[in-house]
């Protein structure tokens, strides 16, 4: 990873002042330290997760190779509770281009994926898409999505508010079809700007769609911005 080293989508390369690496890495850009590290066999993952058994009920970022570690734990008698894998969507602006159907396909392809998931009723099923919204509040990534920049040493504004890893208004449209198709969604989102496109793109769907008790939720949210006609509209 050098300067030329161009952030991939959902992830961010720390870099100083002149533009180099630092070697901190936020988010999906942890993968260019996760392809240096060997990867443990199948049964090593298994056994790994059959420790945190007893903390999970949920796995929030499952791909492919997650999915075969659960389901050898099933498999082999080794599953004591009940596990809902999200399918991890790493890049949902991808899906989101203008005038494109791209979205239509990958919906059915989550569909389906989802559908092989659902090995079991009782202890092992999918049905869940996770997606990022924004990254972390900590320095230096600061990459978490905020409604108001963030400060700087001194306690001034800077020009730096986070990143929003999706355009709001396709990502809506977006969860709209997810949610037709009987899919919840898990957004990871910390700040306030990030949480409020989530919540935004939940009441969409559901205005779009009706009450189809999607439990589509929020994880990790740090900052939550309610202006005062919600709050007072609510209150009421």
């Amino acid at each position: 990873v050098t300067a030329e080293t161009p952030d991939i989508p959902g992830g961010k390369i720390a870099r100083d002042a002149k533009g180099a690496p630092t070697g901190y890495f936020a988010d999906s850009a942890s993968i260019f330290v996760d392809e240096k590290i060997p990867s443990p066999s199948l049964e090593e993952k298994a056994a790994e997760e059959d420790v945190r058994l007893w903390h999970h009920f949920a796995d929030g970022r499952v791909t492919p190779a997650e999915e075969k570690v659960w389901r050898m734990l099933y498999d082999t008698g080794r599953l004591p509770m009940r596990v809902r894998m999200a399918i991890y969507l790493a890049d949902p602006n991808a899906l989101l281009r203008p005038a494109s159907n791209d979205s239509d396909e990958a919906v059915a392809r989550l569909v389906k994926v989802s559908e092989d998931g659902d090995v079991d009723s009782d202890f092992l099923r999918a049905g869940v898409v996770k997606v990022f919204a924004d990254g972390v509040i900590e320095y230096p990534a600061q990459t978490a999505a905020l409604l108001k920049p963030y400060l700087d040493e001194n306690g001034k504004p800077t020009k730096h508010s986070g990143e929003l890893y999706f355009d709001p208004q396709r990502f809506a449209r977006l969860v709209q079809k997810l949610d037709a198709a009987g899919l919840a969604v898990h957004v990871h989102a910390i700040g306030d700007r990030a949480v409020r496109a989530s919540l935004d793109a939940f009441a969409a769907a559901r205005a779009a769609n009706g009450d189809k008790d999607n439990r589509h939720q929020i994880a990790h949210l740090r900052l939550v911005d309610l202006p005062t006609s919600r709050v007072s509209r609510s209150s009421a």
